[in-house]
This record gives C-alpha cells, sequence and structure tokens, in this order.
C-alpha cells in the first residue's frame, strides 16, 4: 500500500515492490531488525552496546520465524495448529548429549499403534555417529549395555520441573539482576510501542484525510467518483477502523508496560508460577518460552538428566541444600545435579 520503489541504474524509471507475504516473511527473517548482530558464530545485542531501537519485539521475530509469515491472519489450511508447533520445537540447542557433548535436535514421532495413535512422541536425538549411542558394542563394552540414541522429552522436562521447584532461595542479586533486564526489556518495548503509536496515529489521520476528500467529490461530482474512484470510501473507511483498533490496542500496551516493577516476593511468586503453567498447559510454544527463560542449557544421558545449568539470575535462587550434587567433576558452579527421584 505505500508503493515501494526500485531502480537498478541512477537512469532507470522506478518501478514498484512487489511486496508479497513470502517476500515481506523471507524480509523480516533477518534477527537484525530485533536489535541481533550475527557474525559468524558471534552474536552481539545491539541493544546492550548502543542506543539502537529495534523495529520489533522479540516475540513478533518468534512468531515469523514460525513460517506464519506466509498466510499472517488467513484462515490456514493444511497442517494443524498443533503439528505447526510440534515442528517449532522445544529447548531449541539447549540439550546437550551426555556421552559426546554435542547437541541433540528436537524431533517428534507420530505414534501409529495402542491407546495413543495419532499422538506424538517428543523426544531429543543425537545426530553425532561417532557417539557411543550409535555404537553397540563400545556401549555393551563400557556400560553392559546398549545405550538409547536419544532421550524422551518428558524425562528432561520432569528434571527442569524439579529444578524450577527448588528456586526458592531469596536472593537480593538475584532479584536486582531480574528487575534490571526487566527495565531494559521494558525500554525497547516502550520505545516500539510509542513510535507504532505515533505512526498509527499519523496514518489514521492521513486516512480520515483521504476519505473526506473522496467523500467530498463523490457529494460534487457523484458520476467522476463512480467512473474513476468507486469503492474508495469503502477502502478507507476499513483502514481508519484498522488503524483506530491498532491506536486502542497501543495505548493498552502502553498502560501495561507502565504498571510497577514486581517487588521480591512477587518475584519469588512469579518463579513459582511457571510450574503451574508447566503442569497445566498443553501449549508447547508457551512450555518452551518458560524453557527458554529458565533453563541456560542441560546434559542428557540415557533417559535421565544429569546436569541442570540455569540462566541468571535463576542459577542464584536454587536451593542448594536441597540439591543432590552427584559427581563434582561433572558439576559446574551453576549447574545442578538432578538427582534420582525427579527422574
Amino acid at each position: 500500500n505505500s508503493h515501494l520503489s526500485y531502480r537498478k541504474y541512477e537512469d532507470d524509471e522506478y518501478k514498484i515492490v512487489k511486496m508479497d507475504k513470502k517476500t515481506i516473511g523471507a524480509l523480516f527473517n533477518d534477527p537484525f531488525y530485533i536489535g541481533t548482530y550475527k557474525y559468524g558464530n558471534n552474536i552481539v545485542n545491539l541493544c546492550d552496546i548502543y542506543n539502537f531501537m529495534p523495529l520489533f519485539t522479540p516475540d513478533e521475530y518468534i512468531a515469523l520465524s514460525r513460517n506464519i509469515a506466509n498466510n499472517f491472519k488467513e484462515e490456514f489450511i493444511g497442517r494443524s495448529t498443533s503439528a505447526k508447533r510440534l515442528d517449532f520445537g522445544l529447548l531449541r540447542e539447549k540439550v546437550i548429549c551426555d556421552y559426546c557433548s554435542k547437541i541433540m535436535v528436537f524431533q517428534r514421532t507420530k505414534l501409529t499403534k495402542g491407546k495413543n495413535a495419532g499422538s506424538y512422541m517428543l523426544s531429543f536425538y543425537c545426530r553425532n555417529k561417532d557417539c557411543i549411542r550409535h555404537n553397540e558394542a563400545e556401549a555393551m563394552k563400557q556400560y553392559g549395555k546398549k545405550i538409547s540414541t536419544g532421550i524422551r522429552a518428558k524425562y528432561v522436562t520432569a528434571g527442569i520441573e524439579w529444578t524450577i521447584r527448588h528456586c526458592t532461595k531469596q536472593n537480593k542479586k538475584a532479584y536486582e539482576l531480574y528487575i534490571g533486564r526487566l527495565r531494559q526489556k521494558l525500554a525497547v518495548d516502550m520505545g516500539i510501542a510509542k513510535r507504532k503509536l505515533k505512526e498509527a496515529r499519523n496514518e489514521l489521520k492521513r486516512q480520515e484525510d483521504m476519505y473526506a476528500k473522496y467523500q467530498n467529490l463523490q457529494l460534487t461530482s457523484p458520476n467522476d467518483y463512480k467512473k474513476h474512484h468507486n469503492g474508495k470510501l469503502e477502502e478507507h473507511q476499513n483502514l481508519i477502523n484498522v488503524y483506530s483498533t491498532s491506536i486502542n490496542y497501543l495505548n493498552n500496551e502502553i498502560n501495561k508496560l507502565n504498571e510497577p516493577l514486581p517487588t521480591p516476593k512477587q518475584f519469588v511468586e512469579l518463579i513459582q508460577s511457571y510450574l503451574l503453567i508447566l503442569q497445566n498447559t498443553n501449549d508447547l510454544l508457551e512450555e518452551d518460552a518458560i524453557y527458554q527463560e529458565v533453563v541456560l542449557n542441560l546434559r542428557a544421558g540415557d533417559n535421565i538428566v544429569s546436569v541442570i545449568t540455569l540462566n541468571p539470575p535463576y542459577d542464584l535462587m536454587a536451593d542448594l541444600s536441597k540439591v543432590s550434587t552427584g559427581r563434582g567433576e561433572r558439576t559446574r558452579t551453576s549447574g545442578l545435579r538432578v538427582p534420582n527421584a525427579a527422574r
């Protein structure tokens, strides 16, 4: 609608860009738009280093990354929502094989037999063919049994839930880290919301002016309007409704962003609320959002989780008096060894 145009050479005529949904999805797939700059294996958060204002929020970027940019708000015909969410996966690049220290990949397997036929089994699989998981003879020699090539997701998530349950230690530094990070995120989200609100208000005024222009033309020259501009009033009225709705939504978002920050007590309660969500949700995306927030990485063995390393500030809140540390040489300062009771 903005009639974006381009030309290859200075003397060329401008051409209108054909911005279809696929093009837009590919364009905004670049993480630079949320302030993340990646060069090789190096990743930098531009919002931390510079006064960088992202184009949209990380949540919006994740939504685009789920391949819904191709259909936006149109009715989706094809894979079911649950299947799309399964494709999205859990704990991306956070599950490490305990035998070869390589990243394990998320996979889903559709069950065809038994009472659960039609549902999916979720697991993490080690693709490293040099790993002992794929060498039955060596596994029998070292461990006296064949080792599974993967680990069921239910064992991984049970270990995480057990660890979160023990994040009850009231730590002042942990609270300060959380509030500092929250303030930074709120500042970015507020900047984005205010910019979008300004743009929506400007566009609303433009659409109202265009509506008034065509309304006047319809009254003064009805034949010309019908011949050359028929339907323009309805088009601009629809856009007025769209931008009015956007303005109301953004005002509500700004009001939410202005709400008071959590107190230390509310911070501890927030962490415990993660457990309630994990125990009651059937939404993989909602579940994964908590895992991404709390877990840095974890090491997975043969259907057991050995070490879970938490993100700051949650690593400072684990009550170590209630946590079994297991073999010290395998446990890092921020890592918690999950006891057998949680497996």
